[in-house]
């Protein structure tokens, strides 16, 4: 959980990502039905603890997608980039979690869903942080 944490806490904190999703429309896990658009979402695709000899901090590296919804594609790929900003390259203590690094892995497909008319965009991040 404690990747997770990271990311909310950098989305959460943004100022361009807040003054179009607040943060009650990020979800961990999955966006509920009828939730109401923008919205966003993030969850843990892996984790593993790292080890080496002379290692005196555990550490765990994740793997987090964050999943943008919006109405319409400029919206979504707008989204998609206030996350990549928000949170790429970044380093420090968030929501208590003493982080080395968050750094883009992808930008994934975009989807569309043409009974809904909702668009959807995908970001993963890889997380090196304190155990």
């Amino acid at each position: 959980m404690r990747a997770e944490k990271v990311i909310y806490n950098l989305q959460s904190t943004n100022v361009a990502i807040v003054s179009v999703v607040p943060t009650s429309r990020m979800y961990a896990g999955l966006i509920p039905i009828g939730a109401t658009y923008p919205a966003l979402c993030y969850n843990l695709v892996s984790s593993f603890d790292e080890t080496a000899i002379g290692l005196t901090t555990m550490k765990s590296r994740s793997r987090i997608q964050v999943t943008a919804v919006a109405t319409s594609y400029s919206a979504v790929k707008a989204l998609a980039d206030k996350i990549r900003v928000a949170c790429n390259l970044k380093r420090g203590t968030f929501n208590n979690v003493v982080t080395d690094s968050v750094i883009m892995d992808n930008i994934g497909a975009d989807y569309r869903d043409d009974e809904t008319g909702v668009f959807y965009s995908t970001v993963d991040f890889n997380i090196v942080h304190n155990r």
